[in-house]
């Protein structure tokens, strides 16, 4: 039971005369003593007050029946094992809570000592504040060791406020690694698809972009031509000229190929001298005097360089195949038809582009 000092009751004995009888000046105390424990009884869970509470009503009724001392003796006596019973539940109640209280304080110190076993420093001193409450007694002590507990959450919140902050740092710089590692995979994925000699695309990048606009011409129609040309007797600039004017030929085939079609047609070395265009949008005469202009300004250019002191100029001329995109088209078919129509401009003496509609009529 817990009585605050600062409570005061006055008792007030009412007689007829000035002289109170023993009996009613003891009704009078236990009565007001009823009114102030039933007013301070301790309310918990398992601490059944409500119980104890109308055990003191009881008690109560009890008293206003009693007429001689020996009764009120033995009323007496009732209510102190009452008092003792409920102070003995109140005392296994509070050493329950404080074990409760002290346990789950236990649990969170070892989760944080966890957390700190890199910092010897406070890890330490958390095992010493472990150790305390283990042989805690008092609800005081534990105020006490939670204080100071509270000190080392406000050190480790600093701390970790420390490691935040080179965290972020360490984050910002891994950004920009990253960004950089992108940039390399970007340029190194780009040079994958680049040939070389003449910085067009390469093969590998024209399969896979002929896969894409067959795919793209089955859900919009829009059609597109692929042209496949190649360097008339490329052989002998290489024999009488030498590989490296040969690859200068080659890389100059190729800038007049990116001059003369749009900037957004697709052009690639396929290997050795063999070139590849896609056009866009582009199909039947429309396409054949795109290629037919190529063809043109290739001939007309004179590729010039030094040998031994003297000027030495270089003609030469392509064969070209033209073929148009198909429903049923895979990369490999609309590859075989201009490469067969290629093939047939060489046939008929070369410098000269041939469509795939030819080779209809020349089967014919």
């Amino acid at each position: 039971m817990f009585f605050r000092k600062k409570d005061e009751m006055e008792i007030k004995l009412v007689s007829g005369k000035n002289e109170i009888s023993p009996e009613a000046c003891l009704k009078s105390i236990i009565a007001s003593l009823l009114q102030i424990i039933g007013i301070y009884a301790k309310e918990g869970e398992g601490l059944e007050t409500s119980k104890y509470k109308q055990q003191l009503r009881d008690i109560s009724v009890r008293l206003k029946e009693i007429e001689d001392i020996f009764e009120l003796n033995q009323l007496k006596n009732d209510l102190t094992r009452l008092i003792l019973r409920q102070k003995e539940a109140e005392r296994i109640y509070d050493e329950k809570r404080i074990s409760e209280l002290k346990e789950i304080i236990r649990l969170l110190m070892k989760a944080l000592n966890k957390f700190l076993s890199d910092d010897k420093e406070f890890s330490q001193g958390v095992e010493k504040d472990i150790l305390r409450l283990e042989g805690a007694s008092r609800l005081e002590d534990i105020r006490l060791i939670k204080q100071e507990l509270f000190q080392v959450v406000g050190q480790l919140q600093e701390r970790l406020r420390e490691r935040q902050s080179k965290l972020e740092k360490t984050a910002d710089e891994l950004a920009v690694r990253v960004v950089e590692l992108q940039e390399k995979l970007s340029q190194m994925t780009e040079e994958a698809l680049i040939d070389e000699t003449t910085r067009l695309f390469n093969r590998r990048a024209l399969m896979r972009r002929l896969d894409e606009e067959i795919a793209r011409f089955n859900v919009t129609n829009i059609p597109f031509s692929l042209v496949i040309f190649d360097v008339d007797h490329f052989k002998r600039v290489n024999d009488e000229h030498n590989h490296l004017i040969g690859d200068k030929v080659l890389y100059m085939v190729g800038r007049i190929a990116k001059e003369t079609f749009r900037a957004d047609d697709f052009v690639a070395r396929m290997a050795g001298d063999e070139f590849a265009a896609m056009l866009f949008g582009s199909i039947g005469t429309d396409s054949w005097h795109a290629v037919e202009r190529l063809r043109s300004n290739i001939a007309k250019k004179v590729f010039k360089y030094e040998r031994d002191g003297k000027p030495v100029s270089i003609k030469i001329s392509i064969s070209a195949g033209v073929a148009w995109v198909r429903s049923d088209d895979t990369p490999e078919t609309i590859l075989e038809r201009a490469d067969k129509a290629m093939y047939l401009a060489k046939q008929r003496g070369r410098d000269q582009v041939v469509p795939e509609s030819e080779l209809k009529e020349e089967k014919g």
